[in-house]
């Protein structure tokens, strides 16, 4: 029968990769400068609508200005607005960083 030392050390782990999650993959979507319909954000994260909207809920009560408006062809599309300047003016997260 063979004992192992107490002086051994355990084999150490490599760190941890984090996944983005999906608020962070939203937050993604939305930034783009032509911003992400309803269906798009539920694709992506695999949520039901409600919890779309409850997620873009959350990201203004965070703060986060998510604007929303309507296409010629009736469908809803959300974007990320970055925060106002000075004069007021807001653009999308994209073309500031861009």
């Amino acid at each position: 029968m063979t004992r192992r030392s107490t002086t051994e050390t355990p084999s150490q782990s490599p760190p941890a990769i984090r996944v983005p999650g999906k608020q962070q993959m939203l937050r993604d979507l939305l930034a783009r400068s032509a911003g992400a319909s309803l269906a798009e954000l539920q694709a992506a994260s695999g949520w039901r609508a409600h919890s779309v909207r409850a997620a873009l809920s959350c990201l203004r009560k965070r703060g986060l200005e998510v604007a929303c408006a309507r296409t010629n062809e009736g469908v809803r599309r959300y974007r990320l607005m970055a925060p106002a300047d000075a004069d007021g003016s807001a653009a999308p997260m994209e073309e500031r960083h861009g």
